[in-house]
């Protein structure tokens, strides 16, 4: 399984902290169809897999932790 950690306003849009979703151990999910899954297409977010940055190509698999937060700006 993997776990999804949620932050800020991707928190509040799923009402959750964190989602288990299942997965093909050997297959695993890209971070797009993990965005997909829980409803965020229209989201910018970034996207760390295990503390590393990542792009939505990336895979996710067995018992990976992935972190969505939105994109953070300011100055």
């Amino acid at each position: 399984m993997v776990r999804v950690l949620l932050f800020a306003s991707l928190r509040q849009a799923t009402g959750k902290n964190s989602i288990l979703l299942q997965t093909d151990p050997h297959a695993g999910l890209s971070v797009t169809d993990i965005i997909r899954r829980l409803g965020l297409e229209g989201e910018r977010v970034v996207v760390a897999i295990n503390g590393v940055v990542c792009d939505r190509e990336t895979m996710a698999r067995g018992e990976d932790e992935v972190a969505l937060m939105p994109v953070f700006s300011g100055g």
